[in-house]
């Protein structure tokens, strides 16, 4: 079948995102929500999530458009796998001591972080290679490896294209779990199950959702 890109506006996200989350674990609905997370355990710092992202992309930064601007490819597809490659490359992962969310610049100059700061990196690298925020949504989630709760910061990303003729899908894109450079082209859809367990919240620099 051939490819055909298939254009989404915000409102074409979002109802798909329900109708992914409603099939795949019977959550019923996402309904807006406010969400504030610990930014800096040692200061007692708190900050909107979509906050935090919204903040490093308003005001634009050069060494972060520059950047982002030689890893586009000529598809959003490829940008994205650009992206994850070299941030998986440049960033080691290493975890923090108590909870600390760093900013891109930040984890450029360290050249290490967690989950949080390597997902949030692809996040905003990814904005501002110009991919739009209707088609990412980073996630606070549980995994397969600790009990029932939220232990991951993870992106989740809506390609336009459509490579069977049905439909376009949503992809998990992570630097730190389960990590997978395959092409948008050649992977499976997103799914509930063997590695996310659960997704509690998803946000852009926008909104928040809370999931269930």
């Amino acid at each position: 079948m051939p490819e055909e890109d298939i254009i989404l506006d915000q409102d074409d996200r979002l109802d798909l995102i329900r109708l992914q989350f409603k099939q795949v674990k019977n959550i019923g609905f996402i309904r807006h929500t406010f969400l504030k997370w610990t930014r800096d355990s040692r200061y007692g710092i708190l900050e909107d999530v979509s906050e935090f992202l919204d903040k490093q992309i308003r005001v634009e930064n050069q060494q972060l458009k520059g950047l982002a601007q030689s890893l586009k490819g000529p598809h959003p597809d490829i940008t994205m796998i650009n992206i994850l490659k070299y941030v998986v490359k440049h960033i080691k992962y290493r975890n923090d001591i108590g909870e600390q969310w760093y900013y891109a610049t930040q984890i450029l100059r360290r050249q290490y972080d967690d989950c949080d700061g390597i997902n949030s990196l692809i996040y905003v690298l990814a904005r501002y290679a110009d991919i739009p925020s209707y088609l990412l949504s980073c996630g606070l989630v549980d995994t397969a490896d600790e009990d029932e709760e939220i232990d991951h910061f993870t992106l989740f990303y809506w390609s336009t294209k459509s490579y069977d003729g049905v439909g376009t899908y949503l992809y998990n894109i992570d630097g730190t779990y389960d990590v997978d450079f395959t092409p948008i082209k050649h992977r499976l859809p997103f799914n509930i199950g063997t590695g996310i367990q659960r997704v509690y919240y998803l946000f852009d620099e926008y909104n928040t959702w809370k999931v269930g």
